[in-house]
């Protein structure tokens, strides 16, 4: 019996130091929620969207303004910088699913330009955008949407063009 209640003990032991994680993390979710980005967010007075670096559309998504600017990207380099990403006081984004980009896509802009909705912007190399979306006919593929034509491409998530990018996404007072 004696063993059984050390045992029970050593495991509440163990435990502490992420019980008392945890209650930090809420403490802090808490105090950023009050700058949280709400849906239909406006930037203050005088303050963009692009300064911001991130814009809530009106489905609760928030998004980062810019695409990630440099190079092709993997997909898994892709996941990685939105996991990584910390904007806003915010450190939960990650990859859009392939309708979420669908609704960014703006097919009323003029042809041959990135047709991405405002305040997004994509750098001119851009070709395609990243999504975390499994291609459904093949589970080695992931989608991937190109705002100059609006079409979804499947590609191996290994494939590295120049062309490729990421913008990343977080609920909304999440």
């Amino acid at each position: 019996m004696r063993r059984i209640e050390f045992l029970a003990l050593g495991a509440v032991l163990a435990l502490l130091p992420f019980l008392a994680a945890s209650a930090a993390t809420a403490q802090t979710t808490k105090e950023k929620a009050k700058d949280s980005p709400a849906a239909g967010s406006a930037a203050p007075a005088g303050e963009t969207a692009r300064d911001k670096g991130w814009w809530t559309d009106d489905k609760g998504l928030t998004w980062t303004t810019k695409d990630n600017g440099v190079g092709g990207l993997t997909w898994h380099e892709a996941a990685y910088h939105c996991k990584t990403l910390e904007l806003g006081g915010f450190s939960d984004w990650r990859l859009p699913a392939i309708d979420d980009l669908d609704r960014m896509y703006d097919g009323s802009l003029p042809e041959k330009t990135l047709r991405v909705r405002p305040p997004l912007e994509l750098s001119k190399e851009t070709w395609w955008i990243w999504s975390g979306t499994v291609d459904p006919s093949n589970a080695s593929q992931v989608l991937a949407l190109a705002f100059h034509t609006g079409k979804r491409y499947s590609f191996i998530f290994s494939l590295r063009r120049e062309h490729g990018r990421v913008l990343c996404v977080r609920r909304a007072g999440a």
